[in-house]
């Protein structure tokens, strides 16, 4: 039981310390864990970071104006690279998308064109 206290107490201390890290560097540690994951990623894996995302931006505009601009800017180089990323993927995925269309467009105009054949 004292163990189960002792985990307890760490993880809250973990998450009050992890609180208390400068917004930069809590932006910092968001995007290299995205950049260092997301290859593997679907969309439910994209729609998680963009909540903390989301997140991140609501703290960012309410303490933007209490950091330095030092702190302003590392925030600002985590954005470019988040959209980055998700640019990245979503350039990705239609790229796919398109090869797929490529594949499958001369058959559905041959479809197409078959119901206006004179027979």
């Amino acid at each position: 039981m004292k163990a189960l206290k002792l985990f307890a107490a760490v993880c809250c201390l973990m998450m009050m310390m992890s609180f208390a890290a400068p917004l930069s560097d809590r932006f910092i540690r968001f995007v290299d864990r995205v950049e260092k994951n997301c290859d593997g990623w679907d969309e439910k894996g994209w729609e998680k970071a963009q909540l903390e995302y989301q997140e991140l931006m609501a703290d960012f505009r309410e303490k933007a104006d209490n950091m330095t601009q030092d702190e302003r800017e590392d925030v600002y180089k985590c954005i470019g690279r988040y959209k980055g990323l998700r640019l990245k993927y979503f350039m990705t995925k239609a790229e796919y998308k398109a090869e797929e269309m490529k594949n499958t467009f001369p058959s559905i105009v041959e479809g197409f064109l078959s119901v206006f054949e004179v027979k």
